[in-house]
C-alpha cells in the first residue's frame, strides 16, 4: 500500500525489536498503529514511546494478548476493528526462536515455536481476513527470516516455520489477489 495516510495498521510482536521498529515506520507515513504482544508492561512502554512518532494526530495503541491464543486473539482483532473503525494492514511480527542442537530440543521446544511463529500468525490472519477483506486495497504481511530461506545451524526448532510463513504468504497471494488483499513476506 503507497498511501498509509490514515489507515488502520496492527503489528502482532510490536511491543519491542523489529515489531517496534515496524510500528513507528507506519506511524511516520501517517498511518493509525495498533500493537499485540503478550508482555503488557513492554508493551505499554513501547506504546509510550512510539506516541512521539505519531503524526497529524494518528493513533498508538497496545492490545495485550498471546497469538497463540486463539479465541484471545480473534477477540483482539474483532476489539481492534470495532473500536478503531476497521483494519486496512496486518503486520504478523510475532515470533520467538528456541536455539539449541536438535539432538537436545525437546519436542514440546519444537510446538511452542511452531504455536507462536506459524499458528500464530494463521489464527491473527483468519481473524482479521473478513476485516480487511471489507477495504477495496488492503494488505497481510507475514515476517519471515534468512532462516526461512535456508535452514540455519542451531535453529531447527525456528527455520521450519518461517519456511512455513513464506509458503503460507504465497498461498494467500494467489488466493486473495483478485479480491484486492494483498499477501507478502518480507525477510529480516
Amino acid at each position: 500500500m503507497k498511501d498509509l495516510d490514515g489507515k488502520n495498521v496492527v503489528v502482532t510482536g510490536g511491543s519491542y525489536g523489529l515489531g517496534k521498529e515496524v510500528a513507528r515506520a507506519f506511524l511516520m507515513e501517517g498511518a493509525n498503529v495498533f500493537t499485540i504482544a503478550r508482555n503488557k508492561e513492554k508493551l505499554d512502554a513501547s506504546v509510550e514511546e512510539l506516541s512521539r512518532d505519531a503524526k497529524n494526530n494518528r493513533r498508538i495503541k497496545g492490545y495485550p494478548c498471546d497469538v497463540t491464543d486463539r479465541e484471545g486473539i480473534a477477540s483482539t482483532i474483532e476489539r481492534i476493528s470495532s473500536e478503531e473503525g476497521g483494519i486496512d494492514v496486518l503486520v504478523n511480527n510475532a515470533g520467538i526462536v528456541i536455539p539449541g542442537y536438535f539432538e537436545k530440543l525437546a519436542v514440546d521446544d519444537f510446538e511452542t515455536v511452531l504455536r507462536t511463529n506459524y499458528l500464530g500468525a494463521v489464527y491473527t490472519t483468519k481473524a482479521a481476513l473478513p476485516h480487511l477483506l471489507t477495504h477495496d486495497k488492503s494488505a497481510v504481511t507475514f515476517t519471515s527470516s534468512e532462516a526461512g530461506i535456508k535452514g540455519v545451524f542451531g535453529y531447527s526448532t525456528y527455520s521450519p516455520t518461517k519456511f512455513a510463513l513464506k509458503g503460507f504468504a504465497e498461498v494467500l497471494r494467489a488466493e486473495l489477489r483478485d479480491k484486492g488483499v494483498r499477501s507478502e513476506e518480507h525477510t529480516s
